[in-house]
This record gives structure tokens, C-alpha cells and sequence, in this order.
């Protein structure tokens, strides 16, 4: 159907449009609050070990992306920072056996 042929459907693509060219930003006092600290943060490629405390890496892991049994092996072992989240509380780690998983970030420790 043509929407000019139906009242509601006109309306509903009137309202989406107006949503759609709406951009609501936050004041800048509030944006820089949830600005990450980079002086905080690990450099990309950095050389991280992660925790040997498996109860604390699982207690943590809840919060970024759950815990699989398999992460248990790397605690205690280094590697490589392949991404961090904006916030810098998580970080992707590569192993030397090419697998990667997310740990929290204050359980790394730079090499």
C-alpha cells in the first residue's frame, strides 16, 4: 500500500523520521566522566600475565563475558594484549598456542 493511502502508516514514517534526526549528546561534563584514562590503560602488543588466582579470575569474569573452564589454564600465564575494551577493564589476550580470551584488567600484570 501506498503510505499517502493510509493515515496511520503516514504518521508512524512522520514520527520515525523526526526520531531519526534526533542526536541527543550528553553535556560535556558528564561525557568526559566516561572517558577512559589512557595514561591507565596497557599499550597495544604489551606482554600481560595474567593472575594465578583462578577463584578471582572466575569471581571477575562475570562481569565480561562469563567464565569458561578452558581460561582456568592461563591463569598464571603471559600474553599478548590484542584489544581492550574503551573503559580499560577488559582485555583480549593471545597465548602462545593462539588461543585468546577476555580477562578483567586488574587481574594483568605488564611483563
Amino acid at each position: 500500500r501506498n503510505p499517502g493511502t493510509c493515515p496511520f502508516l503516514y504518521r508512524l514514517l512522520l514520527v520515525m523520521a523526526a526520531v531519526a534526526t534526533r542526536v541527543v549528546t550528553a553535556p560535556a561534563s558528564m561525557a568526559e566522566q566516561f572517558q577512559p584514562q589512557v595514561e591507565d590503560l596497557f599499550p597495544q602488543g604489551a606482554k600481560l600475565r595474567v593472575t594465578s588466582d583462578v577463584g578471582a579470575a572466575r569471581a571477575s569474569a562475570a562481569a565480561h563475558g562469563g567464565w569458561n573452564p578452558r581460561m582456568q589454564q592461563y591463569c598464571g600465564q603471559t600474553g599478548t594484549l590484542k584489544w581492550q575494551s574503551p573503559d580499560g577493564l577488559a582485555c583480549l589476550l593471545q597465548f602462545n598456542n593462539g588461543a585468546q580470551w577476555l580477562y578483567s584488567s586488574d587481574l594483568l600484570h605488564e611483563q
